[in-house]
């Protein structure tokens, strides 16, 4: 059922089937917009962005003081995406 409204409703999702119990996960579904939509390569890239340290840039001197700035091109990823 789940599948069914997420792919109705446009929505990229994977679906896992299985015992949430025993944490046995027995097949995969990813719904038309998941595919579609790129999301296994945005996922990824999105993955390995994370994983790369962070650079320091050294900033051009002001008048009053030069600064070193630390800049992160990574964002932090969390394990799961959200809707809100």
């Amino acid at each position: 059922m789940a599948y069914i409204q997420f792919s109705l409703l446009h929505i990229p999702a994977h679906v896992m089937v299985g015992n949430s119990l025993s944490n046995e996960v027995r097949e995969h579904w990813f719904t038309p917009a998941h595919i579609l939509g790129g999301w296994g390569l945005r996922l990824a890239s999105q993955q390995r962005a994370a994983e790369q340290p962070a650079r320091s840039v050294q900033r051009a001197p002001d008048d009053h003081s030069s600064r070193r700035t630390s800049v992160t091109e990574a964002r932090v990823v969390g394990e799961q995406l959200t809707l809100f």
